[in-house]
């Protein structure tokens, strides 16, 4: 790497990879039974989200850590944190659980679907990662499956936020309908 823009480029694609390894492992952890596999898994899983925290920390600051960039930090610093939960630290209405799966959604006004990958969980809505760009205000049908739950979940909501962390990489919020 000979130049800042080589490095951003470079710490973009660890980024990715390690949301996606993140997922992947959850995935996997949730459909394991034994304990020696299990425990292992847990383990990487930890350290996962300990790297690709680093990486958010360093990308952060060869972009300048602008406003916008610190927020956007601090929105995926929430989200490892909420992975590896200290206690006390939740300050929302309802408490969010920190997990992850699959949420597809079609949009009642356009007919759209997006599926993304469910962030966290919790009584009025759910966090989502995305590859595109979901349009706010619109009420979307939810099917969201978590990893390590036997029923998926059907839910009606409002995407209330996007935000695009990285180059193609959507961060959102959608709020439960009657919350």
């Amino acid at each position: 790497m000979n130049s800042k823009e080589e490095a951003v480029a470079y710490l973009q694609k660890v980024l990715a990879q390690e949301r996606a390894t993140i997922h992947k492992i959850q995935e996997v952890i949730s459909v394991v039974k034994d304990p020696q596999i299990k425990s292992p898994l847990e383990d990487v899983f930890r350290d996962e989200v300990r790297h690709g925290s680093f990486a958010v920390l360093i990308y952060s600051l060869l972009q300048g850590v602008a406003q916008e960039e610190v927020k956007a930090y601090v929105f995926f610093r929430q989200l490892l944190d909420s992975l590896l939960p200290r206690p006390g630290r939740e300050k929302r209405r309802y408490l969010r659980e920190p997990v992850l799966g699959v949420v597809r959604m079609r949009s009642r006004e356009s007919a759209l679907r997006y599926e993304a990958k469910c962030m966290d969980f919790s009584l009025s809505g759910i966090g989502f990662e995305s590859d595109r760009n979901v349009p706010v205000n619109d009420i979307y049908d939810c099917e969201i499956e978590l990893y390590g739950r036997p029923v998926s979940l059907e839910r009606s909501g409002k995407v209330i936020w996007t935000k695009e962390v990285l180059p193609g990489t959507f961060f959102g919020g959608v709020q439960f309908e009657g919350v």
